[in-house]
């Protein structure tokens, strides 16, 4: 997958992305890595929202089954790494996500641990 992709990826499933102040032409231009960052840090502030974080889930899942290395490294380096500081985070997660991406997030916890 390209970058831009992987960028109109995330914008498709998790619209509101938008509204937390960048346009698709600027999230496009600074990267899939920024973009990803943005919505992982998002994504710690909402992880009490249980419906938000099962779409969360099936997505990562989506993303960690992909075989696609960019979107595997979107997964590990944005959204585990930021739930790996934040064991709330990390442990509601963990509990909805399938095997292979539950492998990669147990293997960035081990890597990271808590900030």
């Amino acid at each position: 997958m390209q970058p831009e992709e992987a960028v109109q990826l995330l914008l498709q499933r998790f619209p509101w992305l938008r509204e937390l102040g960048d346009s698709d032409a600027e999230l496009i231009r600074f990267g899939p890595y920024y973009a990803y960052g943005v919505f992982a840090r998002e994504a710690n502030r909402r992880a009490e929202d249980s419906a938000f974080l099962q779409s969360l889930a099936s997505f990562v899942d989506e993303l960690a089954e992909s075989a696609d290395r960019l979107l595997e490294d979107l997964v590990v380096i944005e959204i585990f790494e930021e739930a790996a500081g934040h064991s709330q985070f990390s442990a509601s997660l963990k509990n909805k996500i399938g095997f292979a991406a539950r492998r990669l997030l147990e293997r960035v916890e081990k890597d990271c641990g808590p900030w």
